[in-house]
């Protein structure tokens, strides 16, 4: 090999290193997509308030708090909107925590609520 082959390869291997490593960089995209379609279908409420945070907070807080998903349906319930009612329904915020557990902590699917 000549001595510029060798120089770049180290070069190479990063490159392919963080290209493989790209892919994680779109799967949080890709659940986004996926998670926003799987709340739209079940007819949630999308337009107001940022969704993507609820739903990672909610993931959040059973990891590191360990509160259960009944603990974040009755949080998600309480989150005020613009006006003086909240911003989801209890239903909804069910919904909202279920598809939260299942695109972004599906170590928690066995406390899905019904």
């Amino acid at each position: 090999m000549s001595a510029r082959l060798l120089a770049a390869l180290p070069i190479a291997i990063s490159i392919a290193v963080l290209t493989a490593c790209g892919s994680d960089t779109e799967s949080p995209s890709t659940k986004d997509v996926a998670f926003l379609a799987a709340v739209k279908h079940e007819q949630v409420p999308t337009e107001d308030g940022d969704i993507f945070a609820t739903a990672k907070t909610v993931c959040r807080e059973m990891r590191e708090q360990g509160r259960t998903a009944a603990d974040e349906v009755k949080t998600v319930a309480a989150i005020p909107a613009t006006t003086s009612s909240p911003l989801y329904t209890s239903d909804e915020a069910r919904k909202i925590v279920n598809q939260a557990i299942t695109f972004y902590c599906p170590e928690f699917n066995d406390q899905a609520t019904n």
